[in-house]
């Protein structure tokens, strides 16, 4: 029995790794009845043509096609299936994935076998051993022509699932350079409405230390570089999440990298000390900081709490990102504002802008009427308006994310954009509507912002704001200042020396970092532009000469 699983992910970059699909794989092969050769995995991107993949996958002598189903995806599979159905009329065809357990009804078993809603490896197993022996399919999360009441799989004990890294099924898929995805938990205790979690089908399930401890280890033998921990709130759990780390601070390189996804209120100093100790990055869901926006979320925010914690990953120079969300209900422009200001101050590496997904399923879809919200019905379920966000208003926060998203994140701007805020006396919105316009008047011009070298951008963009704005007396000090953050943008990324052109120490400079722009002019004075150059000692402290 020859068995197909398809994926298409975004894009073929670093995150299209198929986690989900090899421990389906994994599953079938403990379970004895299928073997490697028969149990196939194709990856796909977007900028495939899903019509010429259907017609090509439709030639080779395939029994049963898998297909993993995503929000991102939906519309590519959408017109593959449809495809390969009118090609390759009695292949038996099945699917998964988020879209499919929260968007079940909208699937057609004219087109689909069986549809799996859950977590597959239990299902799908069960499925293709049924349907290898001719039996009747029965198997909770699995729903047909024959049998389309909904349920949805669960597996309630991780320790019996095989792992598709210690069975070596992953090795092919681990590329030069890509990024592995890897969890250690599944499920997650906080039901924040706008997440397919709250509908609470979840609890918390652990897969056993010893496993955890055995994949990190074959993750370093096999010298990945990135990995993204897929754990929804990693550090939900203290004991666990310290011995975790423990492990990891012994045993990885130091050019090994991991994302986690964190819950601010959980960190504590010893955990912001552990992150400290190896090469990682943090993301952590701000979403608002209006907690009447909130509570139509069943979320919380206590802002002394919060602020607390960021220092803390500030003091110990962890890296972290912010998340925000437009759209949410009760949310308006203007409070939008003030939770990306505020998330500015916070000072993250990165933030990251989501338009609210109403996705089927989850408590804010089902309370979407009472809201008084319209959004898209099918995928990608994009919030069009709400009573306090229009689609005006939505349109401008989405050019406020556009220009967060390349000013501050992709221009890694957050060590000195509060100091262009001081100098043109502004908010950090108000920065980024400039910016909006300045992208406006580089489109204008046929200037392509997303191609353009990005700190040359950052560098026109300044000296344009300070001229038209009347702030030409902090020119040169803030350039200077944006000049040394820049070079040392790069010397983190490249590991290599680099040479920049100050009018002031480079040590000087750095008292920006704690000193209003008025103080330092007044006590440090500028030189004739000199070349400094910028390094690693021994130590992997930075120096300059």
């Amino acid at each position: 029995m020859k068995i197909t699983f398809v994926s298409c992910a975004i894009e073929m970059d670093n995150l299209s790794f198929p986690l989900g699909l090899l421990s389906i794989k994994a599953a079938l092969l403990k379970s004895g009845e299928f073997t490697d050769e028969e149990v196939s995995i194709l990856l796909y991107d977007l900028s495939s043509d899903p019509v010429e993949a259907a017609k090509s996958l439709s030639k080779l002598p395939v029994d049963c096609f898998g297909l993993s189903i995503y929000l991102w995806n939906r519309a590519w599979f959408d017109s593959f299936v449809k495809t390969l159905r009118s090609l390759k009329k009695d292949v038996i065809i099945f699917a998964g994935g988020t879209e499919v357990s929260a968007n079940y009804s909208s699937f057609s078993f004219d087109e689909y076998n069986y549809l799996i809603a859950g977590e597959g490896e239990e299902s799908d197993t069960a499925l293709l051993i049924a349907l290898k022996h001719n039996t009747i399919v029965d198997s909770v999360g699995v729903m047909s022509r024959e049998k389309p009441e909904f349920s949805y799989a669960s597996v309630a004990d991780l320790s019996t699932l095989s792992s598709p890294f210690l069975t070596g099924i992953a090795t092919p898929f681990i590329k030069e350079g890509c990024t592995v995805l890897w969890e250690m938990t599944r499920g997650c205790p906080f039901q924040c409405a706008f997440c397919f979690e709250s509908k609470g089908l979840r609890g918390v399930r652990h897969y056993p230390f010893e496993r955890v401890e055995q994949e990190l280890d074959y993750l370093v033998a096999m010298d990945v570089k990135d990995v993204f921990v897929l754990d929804p709130t990693f550090n939900i759990d203290k004991d666990r999440t310290k011995k975790i780390l423990t492990r990891i601070i012994e045993t990885v390189p130091e050019d090994m990298h991991f994302t986690f996804e964190l819950r601010a209120e959980l960190l504590d100093e010893e955990l912001a000390s552990m992150f400290a100790s190896f090469n990682c990055s943090l993301q952590i869901g701000l979403q608002s900081i209006h907690q009447s926006v909130l509570e139509t979320v069943n979320r919380t925010f206590k802002k002394s709490v919060f602020t607390s914690k960021m220092k803390l990953l500030n003091k110990y120079q962890v890296t972290f990102g912010l998340d925000l969300i437009i759209g949410l209900p009760k949310d308006t422009l203007s409070l939008f504002k003030e939770s990306l200001d505020y998330a500015v101050s916070c000072t993250p590496s990165n933030i990251d802008i989501f338009l609210l997904t109403m996705l089927p399923g989850t408590v804010v879809r089902q309370k979407a009427e009472s809201y008084g919200m319209e959004y898209l019905e099918d995928a990608p379920y994009s919030t069009l308006s709400t009573p306090t966000f229009s689609k005006e208003d939505l349109a401008k926060a989405l050019k406020l994310k556009d220009a967060a998203d390349l000013l501050y994140t992709k221009g890694a701007s957050c060590m000195w954009i509060n100091k262009l805020c001081e100098a043109l006396e502004a908010t950090p919105c108000e920065v980024f509507e400039l910016f909006s316009s300045f992208m406006d008047y580089l489109e204008s011009k046929h200037r392509d912002c997303y191609k353009e070298d990005i700190f040359d951008l950052e560098d026109e963009f300044v000296a344009k704001a300070i001229r038209n704005l009347g702030k030409e007396e902090y020119a040169e000090v803030l350039t200077n200042y944006i000049e040394l953050h820049q070079a040392l943008v790069c010397l983190t990324d490249t590991g290599e020396e680099v040479e920049v052109m100050l009018n002031y120490n480079p040590n000087a400079l750095s008292d920006l970092d704690h000193t209003s722009l008025d103080t330092f002019m007044a006590t440090h004075s500028g030189h004739q532009a000199k070349q400094f150059t910028l390094f690693y000692d021994e130590d992997g402290n930075v120096n300059f000469d």
